[in-house]
Order: structure tokens, then sequence, then C-alpha cells
């Protein structure tokens, strides 16, 4: 999530080519933009990524932080095996083969109810409190 755009030099670095930045964006369904922004190293501004799909939503910069720890105090509420399970899926998706994945997801699903976490999260279904989840 990016705050309000800035011209600084820690700006121009952020907007440089990287792996990371080219697995997000060749994930996403503007094709001919992500080339053109990977080719020149453009910079855009937090709008411009917003409209193009490339972030999900633009923060104030005062409320960057606190937005961006909201967001992750939730994420890590949930089960960490699902977490970790769930980011290799997306990934698969984006760039795997489609043939696999459904095989893929059965199994991982069968792995995922075997575990600690599994148990735990069905328990504090049946008993309506919170889940503790372990990683395990």
């Amino acid at each position: 999530m990016p705050s309000d755009p800035t011209r600084s030099r820690k700006a121009r670095q952020l907007a440089r080519p990287s792996h990371g930045k080219t697995t997000a964006i060749r994930a996403k369904p503007v094709p001919a933009k992500a080339a053109e922004l990977l080719f020149t190293g453009d910079v855009i501004d937090a709008e411009e990524a917003l409209r193009i799909g490339l972030v999900r939503e633009v923060a104030p910069h005062a409320e960057l932080m606190d937005r961006a720890r909201a967001l992750a105090a939730r994420i890590a509420c949930n089960p960490p095996l699902a977490l970790r399970y769930m980011k290799e899926g997306l990934r698969r998706a984006a760039y795997g083969d489609p043939r696999e994945l459904g095989g893929w997801a059965i199994e991982t699903i069968r792995t995922l109810m075997k575990t600690e976490d599994h148990r735990e999260g069905v328990a504090s279904f049946l008993e309506k409190r919170p889940a503790v989840f372990t990683g395990r």
C-alpha cells in the first residue's frame, strides 16, 4: 500500500525494476503498461498504481503505517500454514500449469486437515472462541 507520492531519491530507488516488482507486475492484467514500466523505469504515483491495479488502496502518508499494521494484524491472526499454502497457490495459479493446480490443491487440503492448526480451528469454532494458531 503506497502513501501519497513523492519524487524523493528514495522513491526513485524504489521505482527501479527488481525481481519482486517484475513478478508483481507480471501478474496484473495490464501487460502493455507493465512492460512500459519495466522497460523505461518510469516512476508512477500512487493514484496511477491504484488505477492500473498494481496496488489495492492508497493511504495518506500520515496513516500509512497504522493502516499497514492493521492489515498485517488481520492477516497474522490466520493459521500460518494455511497462509503459506495460499501464497503458494496464488503463485501456482498465476505462473504454473493450470492442469496441475487442482491436484496440488487437493493434496494441500489433505495436508492441512492433518495439522494441529486445523484441529484448533474446528475446536475454536465449536467452542465459539477465538482460535490460537501455532503453525503446526
